[in-house]
């Protein structure tokens, strides 16, 4: 297959632009209404930005059945508690390529906690979980051996 130049333009500038607004992911995402809440009343999900990594494209609550879109260049989300899912998209980078697997995990969100949802490939596999911070366990997914 003959790929033109265009074509190749095309994907190096959107690689660019896609880990510029990765690399600028900072700052906390609130993804609720209304006012701000303490930190007692609210779960917090972080993400690791990079080369690779996950982010969130819909965090739904299944109580409400309503999904709010979390695909922003934050690497930081503040929630309500409660049963919620998660659709994620783990990318990789790596030498030009960009590489994607959607997934979902859904976990229960406690008051006060802090999370980490995290991503890998490993021999072909795409692996989500979610990690509380504050005890170090697997709420959710499967995270390979070799990263523990």
């Amino acid at each position: 297959m003959r790929i033109q130049v265009s074509e190749i333009y095309l994907c190096r500038c959107s690689i660019i632009l896609l880990t510029a607004l990765l690399a600028v992911g900072c700052g906390t995402s609130k993804l609720y209404t209304g006012s701000s809440l303490p930190n007692k009343d609210v779960s917090v999900i972080t993400l690791k930005k990079g080369t690779k990594g996950v982010y969130i494209l819909h965090i739904c609550q299944e109580q409400t059945e309503k999904c709010i879109s979390a695909n922003t260049p934050h690497s930081t989300f503040e929630i309500l508690p409660g049963k919620k899912e998660l659709l994620v998209h783990y990318y990789d980078m790596a030498k030009g390529l960009v590489y994607g697997v959607d997934g979902t995990i859904s976990f229960y969100a406690e008051p006060g906690h802090k999370y980490y949802l995290g991503g890998e490939q490993r021999d072909g596999e795409t692996y989500f979980w979610m990690e509380d911070l504050e005890t170090s366990k697997i709420v959710a997914g499967y995270k390979p051996k070799q990263l523990e």
